[in-house]
């Protein structure tokens, strides 16, 4: 399901251009907006709770792989967000993963385990794609 300490990196160096953008630049993005994904179960965009944690997430992430917030929050809303029924219990995993990974230094994010796999591991238990 969701692969950010997988695909971030790989996504940083292959395909997210340097900016020179720092951690509190957004490009602008006011955050992600609410939607039936976060409480109807649907997919879409994610609630309130989520869109900040995916921020917080999305600054620690735009400072340790030298992307932009809006490169991130992208990402997310984008091409992982739509293809999995966000119901409460999935959308709590989230958060306690985005908070884990926003509350960890570079190096320790960088890391490959860190302190967030059970954290992200907890995602696939809950999260369940939509299937087409």
């Amino acid at each position: 399901m969701l692969t950010p300490k997988k695909v971030i990196p790989s996504l940083a160096v292959a395909m997210l251009a340097l900016t020179g953008a720092g951690c509190g630049d957004d490009g602008g993005n006011t955050g992600a907006t609410g939607g039936s994904g976060a409480t109807g179960g649907t997919g879409g965009t994610p609630g309130d709770g989520l869109a900040n944690a995916l921020s917080a997430f999305c600054m620690k992430v735009a400072e340790c792989y030298a992307d932009t917030v809006r490169e991130c929050l992208d990402y997310y809303n984008n091409d992982i967000f739509p293809y999995y029924d966000i119901d409460s219990n999935c959308e709590a995993a989230i958060i306690s993963y985005f908070d884990c990974g926003a509350a960890l230094s570079c190096p320790e994010m960088m890391a490959d385990p860190n302190n967030c796999d059970d954290e992200f591991d907890a995602i696939f238990d809950v999260c369940d794609p939509i299937m087409p």
